[in-house]
């Protein structure tokens, strides 16, 4: 969807402005692993090696039940409910209503091309947590459309933040 270098993931945030900042080094971090010059592709194996790999004690990863998470649908709209669906339910997603709208009409806008790939972070604390830290999402979505249908393959990392991560590649 986005094309920028820096911020190359679409954003859904519900973040106090103290960790706008942290947020997008978040971003900035994780658009290291985008591959632009190949095409809609996004190095997960790097990412996630990267993520497991970081010396810091700013950016920790938090396993999900289920990383992947492949879709089938006839249409583009129980497709989208499908996928907006995987987000809030198996990822536990916890964002607006607002942002949900948003990113139902980010998937159905580029389900007309046939094949793409979204690029897709999320940002919120969840009531409870550390006043110095935030989770965020890390998500790709593949959306393709075959004779039976249209399909989608969800990756995603979940991560806790904590404010002042700094991008360690720079």
């Amino acid at each position: 969807m986005s094309g920028d270098a820096v911020t190359p993931f679409d954003q859904f945030q519900t973040l106090p402005s103290a960790f706008i900042p942290t947020a997008l080094q978040v971003m900035k971090f994780s658009g290291h692993y985008r591959l632009l010059q190949q095409g809609l592709a996004f190095d997960w194996p790097g990412f996630r090696k990267a993520v497991f790999g970081y010396q810091g004690n700013k950016l920790l990863p938090i396993t999900l039940p289920n990383d992947k998470i492949s879709l089938q649908e006839a249409d583009v709209s129980s497709m989208v409910e499908q996928i907006v669906n995987s987000m809030k339910d198996e990822l536990n997603v916890a964002v607006s209503a607002l942002d949900m709208d948003a990113l139902r009409s980010a998937v159905a806008a580029s389900s007309d091309t046939g094949h793409c790939e979204c690029y897709i972070m999320f940002a919120s604390r969840q009531p409870g947590t550390d006043e110095a830290s935030f989770f965020s999402l890390m998500s790709t979505i593949e959306l393709g459309r075959t004779v039976l249908g249209f399909y989608a393959v969800i990756d995603a990392m979940k991560l806790l933040v904590l404010k002042g991560f700094k991008d360690p590649t720079g």
